[in-house]
């Protein structure tokens, strides 16, 4: 610190005087900021050191006499210039190279890892580790090989890897009810304007869906179904497929994994640019890739629009190589030809390559789905409607965050396994939300769901949260990035007991 403080006072240009003083001659011909700048980049070119003492005049001269003889007609400066650019170059080709090396390096090993080291005994023997490591938190179906094998798999049979990402998929399920979600689950009224429906099976016994987003109002959908209803929404489709699956399938061949046939048909530009649907978009792709790994067998997009390019794109820098790898466009004179190998055709719509049509001869088969073709979803759906709702509940609270502060709203959870239920939303500007956890008041509080700013001026928020350990839970509205705005907050929490149902 007391170097730092002499240097800050005799200061950056008493330091360059001298150095060009006691360095090469030659020097004092060059401007004082020129020198400054050239013997910074003669440091950085040659590696740091002295070159700054012995003049960078004279250190590009020296260069220039001990190396080609041609350099001599080449001006000092443009020398100089010339010197320090191929040698950078030099460096960045060199580093460029050496990571592409490392990268096909590391690409064959695990290549050649996932596909010939793993012997049918040692994945047994990895399932059955997985198994006893993971005993604790496993239920139901968890146990089975076919579901722990997804987990070893995604993590190139690495048991550490494997167990924390069961673990943290199983905490997920678990805190947010997703767990509690079966045959009576309710979805929102407005995810029937969703156009989806299960076909039937492939002939490797693997779940057939298609998903008309063509038809879709995805714009709708995203404004009217909070995050917590469309991640329900999606799990309740995967889960329930797969209880049908092996409850249909019980005595016949089964592969555990889905394929979807995507129809773009009609898919409107304006609607995938808007932002709360890439957002939603992004959050229901993350939450598949988490918790839901090597499910996905194969997705067919068909009448893919001229723009689905820029939705590829984009998907590339959400979704990893093992998911994008299974997304295939098919045009629309192949569909056919390719579905037909491993599809009856029979259970496909005509307008995807199939040969089913509805009873008045509609390849499009919209007698499938629970709402006409392209309906929109209907005004009062929208959630920004409700901002008005909670302000007129007498149950719900009212509170101002001030600048650079955090509030916390405190809720006693007397039994395990209950359900924390919030909702908020607040006026003009957005807040900072999470979930801190302590056992009693002489406790630290731990943090359970990290703080992540949710735009809730636009849209309510609501949530569930199911309480492993009774204590206290904290809900978390931060405040302290903003320095200069209050943030009004109206919020209303309860407590549901274990006995009853979270989703009534």
């Amino acid at each position: 610190m007391q170097k730092f403080d002499q240097a800050g006072r005799e200061g950056v240009i008493g330091s360059c005087e001298r150095q060009r003083a006691e360095g090469d001659p030659n020097n004092a011909n060059i401007p004082l900021l020129q020198f400054h700048q050239t013997a910074t980049l003669a440091r950085w070119g040659r590696g740091g050191g002295g070159g700054g003492r012995e003049g960078v005049t004279g250190s590009c001269e020296r260069e220039r006499a001990e190396g080609d003889p041609n350099n001599a007609n080449i001006p000092l400066l443009q020398f100089r210039n010339n010197l320090f650019k191929n040698k950078s170059v030099g460096r960045s080709s060199k580093s460029k190279t050496t990571r592409k090396l490392k990268f096909k390096k590391q690409g064959i090993s695990l290549f050649t890892k996932m596909s010939s080291a793993i012997s049918p005994e040692k994945e047994k023997e990895a399932i059955i580790e997985l198994r006893e490591k993971a005993l604790d938190v496993l239920t139901g179906d968890q146990s089975e090989d076919f579901f722990l094998r997804k987990w070893l798999i995604a993590q190139n049979f690495d048991l550490v890897k494997a167990e924390a990402m069961l673990r943290q998929h199983i905490k997920f399920m678990r805190t947010r009810g997703l767990d509690k979600i079966d045959e009576s689950y309710v979805p929102p009224k407005a995810t029937e304007y969703f156009h989806t429906k299960f076909l039937g099976y492939d002939n490797e016994g693997s779940v057939v869906r298609i998903l008309h987003l063509g038809a879709t109002d995805i714009r709708g959908m995203a404004l009217s179904i909070s995050k917590i209803d469309s991640i329900r929404f999606a799990t309740f489709i995967i889960l329930g497929d797969g209880r049908r699956q092996r409850r249909e399938r019980a005595n016949d061949i089964i592969c555990h994994k889905q394929v979807y046939i995507f129809d773009l048909l009609g898919l409107n530009w304006t609607s995938i640019i808007q932002r709360s649907v890439i957002e939603k978009t992004f959050m229901l792709l993350t939450n598949y890739e988490k918790n839901h790994p090597e499910s996905l067998k194969i997705v067919y997009v068909i009448n893919a629009p001229s723009f689905f390019n820029f939705i590829h794109n984009w998907l590339k820098t959400v979704l990893p190589a093992s998911i994008l790898s299974k997304v295939h466009l098919v045009p629309k004179e192949k569909c056919s030809e390719l579905l037909g190998k491993h599809i009856d055709l029979s259970i496909v719509p005509a307008s995807v390559g199939g040969t089913m049509v509805d009873e008045n001869g509609d390849p499009n088969c919209p007698s499938l789905y629970k709402m006409p073709l392209n309906s929109t979803v209907p005004e009062s759906f929208m959630l920004y409607n409700q901002l008005g709702i909670l302000e007129k509940d007498p149950a719900a609270l009212r509170t101002v965050i001030e600048c650079g502060t955090v509030f916390k709203v405190e809720c006693v959870v007397p039994e395990p396994n209950s359900s924390l239920q919030w909702d908020y939303q607040t006026v003009g500007y957005d807040v900072c939300f999470g979930i801190s956890f302590k056992k009693d008041q002489n406790e630290e509080s731990k943090q359970i769901l990290s703080p992540r700013r949710v735009e809730s001026h636009r849209i309510p928020e609501s949530g569930n949260f199911s309480c492993e350990e009774a204590g206290i839970y904290e809900l978390v509205f931060d405040n302290s990035y903003s320095w200069f705005t209050r943030k009004e907050l109206i919020y209303k929490v309860a407590v549901i007991p274990p006995e009853k149902n979270p989703y009534e």
